[in-house]
């Protein structure tokens, strides 16, 4: 599972209601690669969009992506569409918050390729490798809800104040087997996500720091608790790091290039994002596992 940190712009991919959430859209991609020791290790390809559905109402918005993942001989192929909505719902004595209510509905496909499976007595004739399947297409539900103390379409504005916010996701809501292995079957299990985090923007300052919590717990009794810090001066660079749960640890960097930046020719009224990522793994895992890393690209517009 990607962590959260790694697709802080992209957070729609764990909680639907977060789809557009700036106000404006965004085209990305990134490429990940974990545990650069290991031969087959975990991979990840994500491309994705979202957009309100107007320039001058962001109350609706759509989004989706295409994401694969492979570790191994597992592979998971995913194809998902969203929807968002948002309301002015005044709670917490706050005259301009949002609460967005999302439900994503996509397509995946689980793979097992024993071809990438290597058999430690040096042969192919492995009876637990031999005959590896796949299946079909599976249909997957996610809902989720999204609040946050201000209106976060005008987030990129200098004048952004401070700000606290908090999500909440269920995935996988379509209880499915995913996997046919040559050892049994492997079941996909609803995941419960919780997210929050606390924006502090200095007065009259074109800067911010951030702090975010992400909590992930699946039925099978499986949990990852991720936090991150984030500096970022706004319309020009990001800086982050934190830490995971699994004994992950990471850190980021990205430039952001607009109309005001030498390259503004480039993006004329949008705005191009370009982040990398590295992370390491601490026991026993990170002596054999090395660094991994991420890049991502995103367009505003």
């Amino acid at each position: 599972m990607q962590s959260w940190s790694a697709i802080y712009e992209n957070g729609y991919v764990f909680n639907p209601a977060l789809t557009a959430k700036w106000g404006f859209t965004e085209v990305s991609l990134s490429h990940r690669q974990d545990w650069s020791g290991f031969d087959n290790a975990p991979r990840t390809q994500f491309v994705g969009f979202q957009s309100p559905i107007a320039k001058d109402s962001t109350n609706l918005s759509i989004g989706g992506y295409i994401l694969q993942d492979k570790v191994g001989p597992y592979r998971t192929i995913q194809a998902a569409g969203i929807v968002s909505y948002q309301i002015k719902p005044q709670l917490f004595s706050k005259e301009s918050d949002v609460l967005a209510f999302g439900v994503k509905v996509g397509a995946k496909r689980n793979s097992f390729l024993p071809d990438n499976v290597t058999a430690y007595d040096g042969t192919d004739e492995d009876p637990l490798i031999v005959g590896g399947t796949s299946n079909g297409l599976h249909p997957s539900v996610d809902v989720g809800l999204y609040y946050s103390s201000i209106s976060t379409v005008d987030s990129i504005s200098a004048t952004l104040p401070s700000h606290f916010y908090f999500g909440l996701a269920v995935r996988e809501l379509l209880l499915q087997n995913n996997v046919s292995l040559p050892f049994g079957i492997a079941k996909s299990v609803p995941h419960f996500n919780l997210h929050g985090g606390y924006r502090h923007v200095p007065l009259e300052k074109t800067y911010f720091f951030e702090h975010t919590l992400f909590i992930d717990y699946a039925l099978s009794k499986a949990w990852l608790a991720s936090y991150n810090f984030r500096f970022e001066q706004m319309n020009k660079y990001w800086l982050s790091a934190g830490g995971a749960s699994n004994g992950e640890v990471f850190w980021q960097a990205g430039v952001i290039v607009n109309r005001l930046s030498p390259l503004g020719w480039l993006v004329k009224d949008g705005a191009l994002r370009i982040g990398a990522k590295g992370n390491y793994y601490l026991g026993q895992l990170g002596n054999y596992s090395g660094v991994g890393f991420e890049v991502y690209l995103a367009y505003q517009f």
